[in-house]
């Protein structure tokens, strides 16, 4: 059987090491998982796809996460196991473990097994608890109450470039009816798309199983309620039925005795008339009337009899006859109410495409759906975002990531991420008159392109990342030779809990590291000796605009970072990474490593980095960037566009800069005194111009005449009146 498996593998692409012996200790799980075949061969056949699934998962995982793909995924990848949490190092910072996933164990109880290294994950600081939480019933996977799952769900959503704010609600988003495009058929701009509106009211408990108060749902609570009724009336009956049953065999017995009864009478009546018939033939006659008296009364006794047999078995035939029809199943005639009921139902039925869709009516619940699943309906908030996945987007999760996220050198800050891939779609059709489900990999559902086998790996935390792993029952990647370079070789010790809450689910670990120190990402305090440091919180001490730093900072930045082209050209990836994360106007989070190499590789465009980095800076410098990149890509019409849109502050820079060439000093600087005047009049010089109010910027009359004035001020006061304006 084990032949039988390589043979299927050979079809998979890169799958012809697998007949070799290093391919056996390359993907010891396969060998350790099917090499035993003592099932049958229905069995063995899904075991050899499931080991193609697992196979085709990987490669995808490893062309996703390192951008290329090798015969054996797993010399690259190093799929790991979620063990629990703990503290580390000398400030005790709160960690959640992970070890090499080991195949040969994988039934063995975590507390159980050897773990002769991992790695710790930092937590950021402030959400340790919300993340423990999470995870706690995660990993205990009992069901647990609407009420309390509603709690949690915010623990999941809340929080900036998660899973919940990365998902592709307006590309994913199934649109059979689509509702997404205009009357022409061209898509409509993303911000309008409900996906992510629609996820978040499911977190919030929108059309929960059997919590809908929609007139269908009403009507069908109704329904099934009555017909609960009907089902207990049946069995308090069941034993009239029993009774019904056997009276029925007891007149099956009388109406045979009937039968039998009157055939021995008719019997009895013949040998009398036969008796009779041979004294009539006889010479002697009647001997005297007491002879013809006892004849005739036998004669009236033996048709008395007949009569008397033949009346019983009629009504005993009746009786039985009855008791069968009374026994044959009847259509009960449908009462008045359940009309009513199944009409409302028929008439508020939904054609929805997931559950939760804005702008359709709500999904009527089945009976169990009503009844037994609304009771307990998740055992954890991820559970409810895989429900969501699976029906919203129609994808599932094939694997989970964890990656270094820092663009520092020097610095390891780990993210997570989840892996999405496409699922087709169910219809079903009819052959011969008979119904056959299909599985139809060319319809996209509405959206544009994305089919069956799309994949996407989609940012998320690593506590996130490790939540729907365990909701998803998929393993967790990491890089080998990140894995090499973070993990610690120390043995980890379980310690027992001592509490019973759900909480002290999870293990608690210890390591006897002492000699480690983990700081925080951007106190500009690097660890000792690991380079892992713990990502930031949430800036919770923000005000309204955004300030981290000085809540008596004007409402526009006045820093103008990159004023030149060749200031741009000059920094470095670090450099660029640091200049963002010192801005107060960015908010948002860098990109990952992953991703510029992802941007360097496919050439053209600006990366993720510039992508972000843009927006802020100069105006003038931006625009001559986005024309030099124009004329690069030899986008004549862009560069058009670009030119004629170019503000007079940049275009008194751009003379300014001819006249430097020409060794014009003079007007160099006059036309610098120009853009300096421009600028002056902006209030905020990173915007277009013409993309905020003009009434916020100083009018050209104005701020000529106070530079006039603070000029000649300076002539009479000297440095006397300095700063103020």
């Amino acid at each position: 059987m084990f032949r039988e498996i390589i043979i299927v593998l050979l079809c998979l692409p890169h799958s012809s090491a697998f007949i070799s012996k290093q391919s056996t200790s390359s993907y010891p799980f396969l060998w350790e998982r099917y090499n035993s075949f003592d099932d049958g061969n229905e069995v063995a056949n899904n075991k050899i796809e499931d080991a193609k699934k697992k196979f085709t998962s990987y490669s995808i995982i490893e062309k996703l996460l390192t951008g290329m793909t090798s015969d054996h995924p797993l010399e690259k990848l190093v799929p790991l196991d979620f063990v629990g949490k703990g503290t580390i190092g000398t400030k005790d910072t709160p960690c959640l473990f992970l070890t090499e996933k080991n195949y040969r164990n994988n039934n063995q109880n975590t507390r159980e097994r050897n773990h002769s290294s991992s790695l710790p994950i930092p937590l950021a600081n402030g959400s340790e608890e919300n993340s423990v939480k999470l995870l706690s019933f995660a990993w205990k996977n009992e069901p647990i109450s609407k009420s309390l799952c509603l709690t949690l769900n915010p623990l999941l959503i809340n929080r900036d470039g998660g899973l919940f704010d990365n998902l592709p609600y307006a590309k994913w988003t199934i649109d059979p009816s689509k509702r997404n495009r205009d009357a022409s058929g061209n898509a409509v701009e993303e911000k309008y798309h409900l996906g992510k509106r629609d996820c978040y009211n499911r977190f919030m408990g929108k059309d929960w199983y059997g919590r809908s108060l929609s007139i269908g749902n009403m009507a069908a609570r109704a329904k099934y309620i009555l017909e609960g009724e009907e089902k207990d009336t049946d069995q308090d009956t069941s034993f009239k039925d029993n009774s019904t049953t056997l009276a029925l065999r007891i007149l099956e017995l009388e109406v045979k005795e009937g039968k039998m009864a009157v055939a021995e009478s008719e019997e009895q009546l013949a040998i009398l008339r036969t008796e009779i018939t041979d004294l009539d033939d006889s010479n002697n006659g009647y001997e005297n009337d007491a002879m013809i008296a006892e004849y005739y009364d036998a004669w009236d006794a033996r048709v008395q009899m007949i009569q008397d047999a033949k009346q019983s078995l009629v009504e005993t035939e009746e009786k039985l006859f009855e008791l069968q029809q009374s026994l044959l199943p009847k259509s009960k005639p449908t009462p008045f109410v359940t009309n009513i009921l199944n009409a409302i139902i028929n008439v508020q039925q939904s054609d929805a495409p997931y559950r939760g869709a804005t702008g359709y009516k709500p999904q009527i619940d089945e009976k169990n759906e009503m009844f037994e699943k609304s009771i307990l309906p998740y055992s954890s908030p991820f559970e409810l975002m895989k429900e969501i996945i699976d029906e919203q987007l129609n994808a599932e999760v094939i694997g989970c990531i964890i990656e270094d996220s820092s663009l520092f050198n020097g610095s390891v800050i780990f993210g997570g991420g989840v892996v999405l891939q496409r699922k087709g779609r169910i219809k079903e059709i009819s052959i011969n008159g008979e119904k056959v489900e299909l599985d139809d990999s060319d319809d996209d559902f509405g959206n544009n392109g994305i089919k069956k086998g799309e994949t996407l790996l989609v940012e998320c935390d690593t506590d996130e990342a490790i939540g729907m792993a365990i909701a998803c029952n998929v393993d967790i990647f990491m890089e080998k030779k990140e894995w090499d370079k973070s993990r610690l070789s120390t043995p980890l010790v379980f310690e027992e809990a001592e509490g019973i809450g759900n909480l002290d689910i999870l293990p608690t670990l210890s390591s006897s590291i002492d000699a480690i120190t983990i700081e925080t990402q951007g106190e500009g305090i690097m660890s000792e000796n690991t380079k892992i440091q713990a990502p930031r919180g949430s800036p919770l001490d923000m005000t309204f605009f955004g300030s981290k730093k000085d809540d008596k900072r004007p409402v526009f930045d006045t820093a103008i970072p990159i004023q030149s082209l060749e200031e741009f050209d000059s920094m470095s990836i670090q450099d660029k990474a640091q200049l963002l994360t010192s801005l107060d106007s960015f908010d948002g989070k860098l990109p990952r490593p992953r991703v510029l190499k992802i941007n360097q590789d496919d050439g053209g465009g600006f990366n993720a980095l510039d992508k972000q980095l843009l927006p802020l800076i100069d105006e003038s410098t931006r625009r001559e960037i986005m024309i030099r990149k124009a004329r690069e890509e030899g986008n004549i019409d862009e560069v058009d566009s670009l030119e004629s849109e170019k503000s007079a502050r940049q275009i008194a820079k751009r003379n300014a800069a001819i006249a430097r060439e020409e060794g014009n000093d003079t007007l160099a600087e006059r036309w610098e005194k120009e853009a300096e005047l421009y600028a002056d009049l902006r209030a905020d010089v990173t915007q277009d111009e013409g993309s905020y109010s003009r009434f916020l910027d100083r009018d050209l009359w104005y701020e000529k005449t106070r530079q006039k004035i603070s000029e000649k001020n300076k002539k009479r006061f000297g440095s006397l009146l300095d700063g103020i304006e």
